[in-house]
């Protein structure tokens, strides 16, 4: 918890593909985050991959199989270590995997 940055930018889950509140920025606050273990997939229900962007920004995809459905977390570097700066719940989205 210590290194996430409140309020949190993101976007919130949705199974809803044209969900309005992606056109609005959206911020998790530290009160209703809820923590976040590392993601298992012990079913390989989801595919995930990492993304650099920049020298100091890492984008960790996860996407569920079959599906449009993505989580998306972006962390970065900064001078004590890594932080997660943006965190998109489970939701529809346009992402083609490279």
């Amino acid at each position: 918890m210590a290194h996430i940055l409140f309020p949190l930018e993101g976007l919130p889950s949705s199974d809803k593909p044209n969900d309005t509140i992606a056109t609005k920025r959206f911020f998790w606050q530290k009160a209703d985050w809820k923590k976040h273990n590392l993601f298992t997939d012990p079913a390989h229900q989801f595919d995930q991959w990492f993304e650099v962007i920049g020298d100091r920004v890492v984008e960790h995809w996860i996407q569920m199989k079959g599906s449009n459905m993505f989580i998306r977390r972006r962390f970065a570097k900064l001078d004590d270590g890594w932080y997660l700066i943006y965190y998109a719940g489970l939701r529809p989205m346009e992402k083609k995997r490279q």
